[in-house]
């Protein structure tokens, strides 16, 4: 549903690019043609030229002498293809890895893309940042020289940031389009390219074919870039700090209060990403004395405390969260992934266990709780609308007309949900929340997932019930 997947007929299953072990399987049961080593060994041996740092020459030099050609297939037997948002993959060298050279290429694509067929939003620039993964600074830092190279402003985060402050800044800068360095909750092995429109919404066609398209006119290695210092002269490089971060975190706690309800005792984890200096904060604007954190993921670590995946949707993920759950009596356990675009709820049970809920529970819940909170205030008006994906409950329909509301059902993915929310924002109807099954929620303003609100709205429902 949301990855690309191999089948193994020996095997007789489906792997994705979350399995352990993909790599080793694919090396003993999938032939190699020769026509495909041969592409892949000249893809390979233009690495070798002097427009690659000594460090991916000696990786390449190395694939190369390698008796079997599997892993070097792996790594050049295609190119990374610009979909779901951008770019994802394994870190490594090749033209299927995620390195510095598919990232500077990928950065170009979108820098050219809004020059050639977007011009107004190529003069408001791209804000861009980065998570705690492997690489991610360095890739910002790509990313940036690559698109003040050709002419344009980029909006630079100056530290990690969750994915949530990459549209929302887009949107309160009305910037051309934003990027954000992540690969949100797959393992560490990971990172990504994620690209938002000016209106804060994930890209869609026609503008990932666009990008696609300008990318193709450079080689690897031969993307023209300008030092960080030379662009911050020229006035094309921004950096934002503590005002941008504060900005959010504002927004953040004021949008999830919706009844000021408090008292509630938290057990929280980001799960070793870059959601803890965000959640904190609004978490404190938001009133929330009663909050304990665990501890060994508590801190961004590319590592992401020794986690399979920081994933809240996986169950061994929550194993020291629901500990700590125990140990302090807490009402509510709650965990953002990765980035913190993505939220999990465990709730006391009557025997005083905790129950992990399902996307869908999360989602029909809080939309249930928002218009709930909006009859009980007397400002319901019947324009709020509702947004899901088909492979979410259909539950979401039942909520929103039951209170007079209205409802879209979207493609898969929150590219589609964003878009919907923009489309019919503009045609009258009020934006009121959206999500799908897969952990993701947004409401308000912002048009991506935001598990940071996420976890303060959720906080109020548990202190209210």
């Amino acid at each position: 549903r949301r990855h690309r997947v191999t089948f193994v007929p020996k095997r007789g299953r489906l792997i994705g690019p979350g399995d352990a072990g993909i790599r080793t399987l694919i090396t003993r049961e999938v032939p190699v043609s020769r026509e495909l080593q041969q592409i892949a060994t000249e893809r390979a041996r233009r690495w070798l030229s002097e427009h690659f740092d000594a460090e991916t020459r000696e990786a390449v030099d190395d694939l190369l002498d390698l008796s079997a050609p599997t892993e070097l297939i792996n790594c050049f037997g295609a190119e990374l293809e610009f979909g779901t948002a951008g770019l994802r993959g394994i870190l490594g060298a090749g033209t299927t890895r995620m390195n510095i050279y598919t990232v500077a290429r990928a950065a170009f694509g979108v820098a050219r893309a809004l020059v050639d067929h977007h011009p107004e939003e190529a003069n408001r620039g791209i804000v861009v940042g980065y998570d705690c993964r492997h690489m991610s600074p360095e890739f910002a830092a790509i990313t940036a020289r690559a698109i003040t190279a050709q002419g344009l402003t980029c909006y630079l985060f100056d530290t990690l940031v969750g994915t949530p402050l990459v549209p929302y800044t887009v949107r309160r800068l009305k910037a051309g389009a934003g990027i954000m360095v992540t690969s949100s909750h797959n393992p560490k092995e990971y990172n990504g390219f994620k690209v938002y429109t000016h209106t804060g919404v994930q890209i869609v066609s026609p503008m990932d074919s666009e990008i696609a398209e300008a990318m193709s006119l450079v080689q690897y290695g031969e993307v023209p870039l300008t030092s960080l210092e030379s662009a911050s002269k020229q006035g094309l490089l921004v950096n934002l700090g503590e005002d941008a971060r504060s900005s959010y975190i504002d927004w953040a706690a004021k949008t999830a209060s919706v009844r000021g309800e408090t008292d509630v005792k938290i057990a929280y984890s980001p799960l070793g990403g870059t959601g803890y200096p965000f959640v904190s904060k609004v978490l404190k604007k938001s009133g929330f004395t009663d909050v304990h954190v665990v501890e060994s993921e508590r801190d961004p670590d590319p590592e992401f405390a020794g986690l399979k995946g920081p994933n809240p949707e996986r169950p061994d993920s929550w194993a020291r969260t629901l500990q700590l759950a125990k140990e302090i009596d807490a009402d509510i356990a709650l965990a953002t992934d990765g980035d913190a675009d993505r939220i999990g709820a465990a709730v006391k049970t009557g025997v005083g266990e905790y129950q992990l809920l399902t996307g869908n529970q999360i989602g029909t819940g809080m939309l249930y709780y928002l218009l709930l909170s909006r009859q009980d205030a007397g400002t319901l008006t019947g324009n709020e609308l509702a947004i899901c994906s088909v492979v979410s409950s259909p539950l979401t329909k039942k909520v929103a007309e039951g209170f007079g509301g209205h409802f879209q059902e979207t493609l898969t993915g929150f590219k589609w949900m964003g878009s919907a929310a923009e489309e019919l924002s503009e045609k009258g109807l009020e934006f009121l929340f959206a999500f799908e099954e897969a952990f993701g929620v947004t409401f308000g303003e912002s048009r991506d997932k935001d598990g940071v609100t996420a976890v303060a709205l959720l906080a109020e429902m548990q202190a209210w019930a």
